[in-house]
């Protein structure tokens, strides 16, 4: 029952109430209304009481039947769950068992590794360029796999899972890959599309876009550029390019160096140079190309920017990612993390891979590698990288501290303290830190700028 509603009965019985008692029986207002016995004025106080408690049923019964509504819809949206026809599955899965498992539709894989680095138990594998599973009974009905699966219609799927699947969520943009905040567009990884010939693609259509947007848009005398591009990867660089190729005022920003895993580029050709100091751009449109990982995640220790010299150059001591693991032989080295990704790098400096064999690194270029540990291995370890990392400790390649943090960062050498209690445990000689505990996604900064991503 609404709140007028209520009042608005409670508000007649009153004025009824009040004109009994103040009027005389013979006062004109008393031949008007009658004069009623008390038992009157009981039964028209119970019919009103009536009236308000219809009102509350029938608001309830609304309420609860949009709400069912409400629901039943968000479920259906919301569930990833696919059935496979028969004719599917007898391409696709002919002698697939009947428990959870993976099935790839090869017609819609685009090779992107998202459901291959997705999966905790290495069910899946990429076989020229394609996902295959290679080992389904290994699978644990983890569903990531087809959650992180780009694509649409979903080229890996999985089937006879009891799970409800949610889909991944991801930033609303339309056909032109503009937000709900007009003038901005997103590309790239953030966007849900990881493959880098995706994101390259992307970055070229969407300065087309722009482009033609811009010859017919009023002209904004305060804006420096057309347009401003955040986030110099594959999608941002093939953005730069079309730019100048569409004689576009732009800018483009990039807080790393420009396509870090590509070491050959010649960075700053289109970029602005790195600034440290808060500076602001007023541009027409923003593109934003940023990667999915967002900003790494820091240790909090003391000195943790500490810079030192290296052949030469003076770099970061403590660096939040391993692009290439040749460049360190014969150094000291901590990698900080329990994950894929930590172990993984721990594993490439004392080592190279052969598939799913490692071949130790000669004396005059292993490193001594160190792995800190808060507190154990991550449960979704990969089972591959289970095997090399015990296989490295073993053969006392690597050291492992377990319930260990940094304490402080010094010039040469670490301390190390207890995880739990904070108490220093030792102070080991050191060259390089490796932060790898993860990152925070972008989503935050998204939605603080207006960008809707639906939840789950």
């Amino acid at each position: 029952m609404k709140k007028s509603q209520l009042l608005i009965i409670i508000a007649l019985l009153l004025l009824l109430l009040a004109i009994n008692q103040t009027t005389s029986d013979t006062s004109f207002l008393r031949g008007i209304f009658g004069g009623l016995p008390w038992y009157g004025w009981l039964g028209i106080s119970v019919f009103l009481v009536l009236i308000a408690i219809g009102f509350a049923v029938r608001d309830a019964w609304r309420a609860r039947r949009l709400l069912i509504e409400r629901v039943e819809k968000k479920s259906e949206t919301d569930s990833q769950n696919i059935k496979l026809s028969p004719e599917l599955l007898e391409k696709y899965d002919p002698d697939g068992p009947d428990y959870p498992h993976p099935v790839i539709i090869t017609e819609r894989c685009i090779g992107c590794h998202a459901c291959v680095d997705a999966c905790p138990h290495d069910v899946l594998a990429m076989v020229n360029n394609l996902a295959v599973p290679v080992a389904r009974d290994q699978c644990a009905e983890d569903t990531a796999c087809q959650v992180e699966c780009p694509v649409n219609p979903k080229a890996c799927i999985v089937i006879n899972t009891t799970k409800v699947i949610k889909p991944r969520p991801v930033p609303v943009r339309n056909e032109k890959f503009m937000t709900n905040v007009p003038g901005c567009y997103i590309i790239g990884d953030v966007s849900g599309a990881p493959l880098i010939k995706n994101a390259a693609n992307e970055g070229a259509d969407v300065i087309k876009y722009i482009a033609e947007e811009l010859k017919v848009a009023p002209p904004e005398q305060k804006a420096e550029y057309d347009v401003a591009i955040i986030g110099i990867g594959p999608a941002g660089l093939s953005a730069s390019v079309l730019a100048r190729q569409h004689n576009l005022r732009y800018i483009a920003i990039e807080q790393d160096k420009v396509l870090a895993t590509i070491e050959a580029y010649p960075k700053n050709k289109y970029v602005k140079g790195l600034q440290r100091e808060a500076v602001t751009y007023l541009a027409r449109r923003v593109i934003i190309a940023i990667g999915n990982r967002g900003m790494p995640m820091k240790l909090g220790a003391p000195r943790e920017e500490l810079k030192i010299s290296r052949n030469g150059h003076v770099e970061d001591k403590v660096m939040y990612k391993l692009t290439n693991p040749e460049e360190f032989k014969r150094k000291k080295i901590i990698v900080v993390g329990g994950g894929n990704s930590a172990i993984e790098a721990a594993v490439d400096l004392v080592a190279r891979r052969d598939g799913d064999r490692i071949e130790f690194r000669p004396v005059d270029e292993i490193n001594d590698v160190a792995l800190v540990v808060r507190s154990d291995f991550k449960n979704d370890l990969k089972f591959g990288n289970k095997l090399q990392v015990y296989q490295c400790i073993d053969d006392r390649r690597i050291k492992v501290y377990f319930g260990a943090a940094i304490k402080e960062v010094r010039d040469g050498e670490v301390v190390l303290m207890d995880a739990r209690t904070k108490e220093e445990k030792m102070t080991v000689p050191n060259d390089y830190i490796f932060a790898l505990i993860g990152g925070d996604r972008p989503t935050r900064f998204l939605k603080s700028i207006g960008i809707e991503i639906p939840e789950n």
